[in-house]
């Protein structure tokens, strides 16, 4: 179910510049309680070919939904991420430190452009403290292209 309702955040996440959180409040229909999401665009693009051919940002956006609670999202505006909705794992790297894996699942709508991260508590807690996030992802036909988070100032209560 967490899944369920990633459409319905996608399509304004680019409109925050690439340093700084763009924090948006809306109301969830069905409960009438407050949706809160936080989602920054990559400092960097990754050059894509055929057929998606050019740049491509990635986005990271955690978000806490009445119904299906807090999720950590990452997506990327053209190309498919390799992940399917049984799994797959992504690096992510906070700051300096080491890399680490980081389970992750395809949406239930089987949007090829993100996932979902699975362990979001371990994430938000690393994102607290971290000022820069990189993250490699699998994208069909183009490798491992890492993406990197300006991830100061996150703040989502």
């Amino acid at each position: 179910m967490m899944r369920a309702m990633a459409g319905l955040v996608v399509g304004a996440l680019f409109a925050s510049s690439a340093a700084a959180w763009d924090v948006r409040e809306s109301q969830d229909e069905m409960t009438g309680k407050k949706l809160v999401s936080a989602s920054v665009e990559s400092a960097n693009v990754a050059n894509f070919g055929w057929p998606y051919q050019g740049d491509t940002r990635g986005w990271l956006m955690v978000r806490k939904h009445p119904r299906f609670g807090q999720d950590v999202l990452f997506g990327i505006e053209n190309g498919q991420i390799v992940c399917r909705a049984s799994g797959c794992s992504v690096l992510v790297r906070f700051d300096d430190r080491p890399p680490v894996k980081f389970g992750a699942v395809g949406p239930e709508d089987h949007d090829p452009k993100m996932i979902f991260f699975t362990n979001t508590k371990k994430f938000v807690a690393e994102l607290r403290k971290a000022k820069r996030v990189r993250v490699a992802v699998t994208v069909h036909r183009e490798g491992e292209p890492m993406f990197e988070f300006d991830t100061s100032g996150f703040d989502l209560k």
